[in-house]
C-alpha cells in the first residue's frame, strides 16, 4: 500500500522528472496497468521519465532508449528493442544453454539446460519451456500400453 501512495502522489506532481524504481514489481495487474498508463501520460506530455525495471514488456513498451546498468556500471545504452535483445541474450546464457554449469533436480537426474520460445513474450503470449536433463543413472522404463 505504501508503493501504491507513493506512486500516486509523485506522478501527480508536477515535477519535471519522475523516477519510478520497480513499481511494477509489487500490486496487481489492474495496479500495473494503471501504472503504465500515467507513465505513458507523463512522459506523452513532455516530461522526462526515469523507469527502472526488469519488465521488458514494459520498457519496450515505454521506452524509446534504455541503459543497461550492472554495479552501478553502463552495459549498453541506445535503442530500446537492441539494449532490450543484448540483455535478454544475456541472461539466456546466464540461464542456461550448453556449456552452463549443470543443476542436480534429482540423485540422478541434472537439468543440463533451459530455454524460453520466444525469448521476448507479453502476458498471454503462448511460450514453450524446454528443459534438457541428462541422467547419471540407466534407466528402466515401463510402458502403459
Amino acid at each position: 500500500m505504501y508503493v501504491r501512495l507513493a506512486f500516486a502522489v509523485a506522478a501527480h506532481l508536477e515535477t519535471e522528472i519522475l523516477i519510478v524504481d520497480e513499481v511494477l514489481a509489487v500490486g496487481d495487474v489492474d495496479f500495473q496497468r494503471k501504472c503504465l498508463g500515467k507513465i505513458g501520460e507523463v512522459a506523452g506530455g513532455g516530461r522526462t521519465v526515469l523507469f527502472v525495471s526488469h519488465n521488458m514488456a514494459a520498457i519496450e513498451t515505454l521506452c524509446p532508449r534504455t541503459i543497461h546498468l550492472a554495479s552501478g556500471i553502463v552495459l549498453h545504452d541506445g535503442n530500446t528493442k537492441e539494449v532490450a535483445a543484448a540483455y535478454l541474450n544475456e541472461r539466456k546464457s546466464s540461464l542456461g544453454g550448453r556449456g552452463s554449469r549443470a543443476v542436480t533436480v534429482q540423485k540422478h537426474l541434472v537439468l543440463e539446460s533451459t530455454r524460453i520460445v520466444p525469448s521476448t513474450f507479453r502476458s498471454g503470449d503462448p511460450v514453450e519451456f524446454e528443459f534438457l536433463f541428462r541422467a547419471m543413472k540407466k534407466a528402466r522404463f515401463a510402458s502403459a500400453l
